[in-house]
């Protein structure tokens, strides 16, 4: 998305003030609410490119590792170069997640608030990989076991590099 927009916590992009319906929650429409309008002159410019990962739900363990990884999954199984990751990363488990993903702290565009929004050369937004039912539907039944091994087995990979022990672990 050339000159696109994205603000806020879960990396609402917006095109012409326009939500982008693909990207949001089946069921869910509501979070789009949140949303402000962002004065053009808070808007903070980069230059490059910049790969959305954030989307509702950021900040669950479950939607973390099923959801944002495997949408960086879907960038690197692809090799979608981008110069910049926007993805909020407030818990220890986010930041120690991208670290074993090999992803530099300079890389990353780390949101604060919902009134947080660039604008960048060009916006790169992977597809939603659980646009589930947010109602009695559970999520697990739309997980993609592909994306999911792969984060897997990339996650492991570099924890064995790094000999980090499985007692350093989460029970998770």
């Amino acid at each position: 998305i050339p000159q696109g927009v994205v603000q806020g916590m879960q990396g609402t992009v917006l095109i012409n003030n326009q939500f982008i319906d693909e990207m949001i929650w089946r069921g869910c429409p509501g979070f789009t609410l949140i949303t402000e309008k962002i004065d053009q002159k808070n808007i903070d410019r980069v230059h490059g490119k910049v790969a959305v990962i954030a989307q509702v739900a950021y900040d669950n363990y479950f939607h973390w590792h099923t959801e944002i990884l495997s949408r960086l999954a879907l960038l690197e199984m692809q090799a979608v170069e981008y110069d910049y990751l926007y993805v909020p990363q407030k818990s220890k488990f986010m930041r120690e997640t991208l670290q074993l993903w090999g992803i530099p702290k300079e890389k990353i565009i780390s949101p604060t608030s919902e009134k947080f929004a660039i604008q960048a050369d060009e916006i790169i937004l992977p597809s939603l990989v659980c646009n589930s039912n947010h109602g009695w539907t559970q999520f697990v039944n739309y997980v993609r076991p592909k994306l999911l091994e792969y984060v897997k087995n990339k996650l492991f990979k570099a924890a064995q590099e790094k000999n980090i022990s499985n007692s350093q672990f989460s029970k998770k």
